[in-house]
């Protein structure tokens, strides 16, 4: 160490009688000191996902959404057309229509046990196609959050 003897001092006469010399090294001067590096992370670069809708587990959802087209929308501009699909609809679960926001929200009773829940499904959004008519719901399920 270049450092190190350079702060190298004679130190006063030791009891036996010879004399000695004391190194002071500072603390960057040790031999075995690692600089500690921090470990970064890794930032989460969330991609913004385009809201889809997973064929395989929508039945268990007790809210689904469905957009709905301008024939279809047309219909539920009628109060008696809305009013009698809700009554039919009102033994399976709860319909509502956004009519600006041009698509239907579909609940079904959260007492309704899972393995019923897609049997229940399907009945329902039989129902509600069979009367509105046009282009299939399931093929235009979208997910809303309110």
């Amino acid at each position: 160490n270049a450092k190190a003897a350079s702060n190298v001092k004679p130190s006063a006469i030791s009891t036996n009688g010879t004399n000695t010399t004391t190194t002071t090294t500072t603390l960057n001067d040790t031999a075995g000191h690692k600089k500690k590096h921090r470990k970064r992370r890794k930032k989460n670069r969330h991609k913004k996902n385009q809201p889809s809708v997973s064929t395989k587990m929508s039945h268990l959802k007790l809210t689904r959404w469905f957009n709905i087209d301008k024939n279809q929308l047309a219909k539920f501009n009628s109060p008696s057309f809305t009013s009698s699909l809700e009554q039919q609809i009102k033994k399976w679960g709860i319909l509502s229509c956004r009519k600006d926001k041009r698509y239907i929200k579909v609940q079904i009773s959260r007492r309704i046990p899972l393995p019923q829940r897609q049997t229940h499904w399907t009945s329902t959004i039989e129902v509600i196609q069979t009367k509105l008519g046009g282009s299939s719901l399931l093929a235009s399920e979208t997910v809303i959050v309110d």
